[in-house]
């Protein structure tokens, strides 16, 4: 996993809080809060835990944990990290009319990652 969106969102009419029904307002916060929050909790660790994208980030990881590109890459059968482009494409193909019948599909761009 190198991409993820967190998108959640319901909302009630406006209202004073004296007037919110608590009810709402749970509802509210646990779609648009708490849903949030778990999704990111769980993909967080699967984000580190696959192969890096060549990016300012990625040369910061390097510099601070003082690791070489070829000890970041071992695991990955590619041996390799990707190219931002690499990542777009898969992107730019999703949000394109030619997957327009692709739903609930996890797309592995990880360069062979086995984790």
């Amino acid at each position: 996993m190198h991409i993820a969106f967190n998108n959640a969102g319901v909302d009630y009419p406006p209202a004073a809080i004296a007037d919110t029904d608590i009810a709402e307002f749970d509802d509210l916060m646990t779609t648009n809060a708490r849903g949030v929050f778990l999704g990111m909790k769980y993909e967080i660790p699967h984000l580190l835990k696959t192969g890096g994208v060549k990016t300012s980030m990625l040369d910061r990881v390097q510099r601070d944990w003082g690791v070489s590109e070829a000890q970041l890459v071992k695991p990955y059968p590619m041996q390799r990290v990707a190219q931002p482009e690499e990542i777009a494409q898969v992107v730019m193909w999703l949000a394109s009319p030619a997957a327009s019948y692709v739903s609930g599909m996890r797309f592995d761009i990880d360069g062979g990652g086995l984790g």
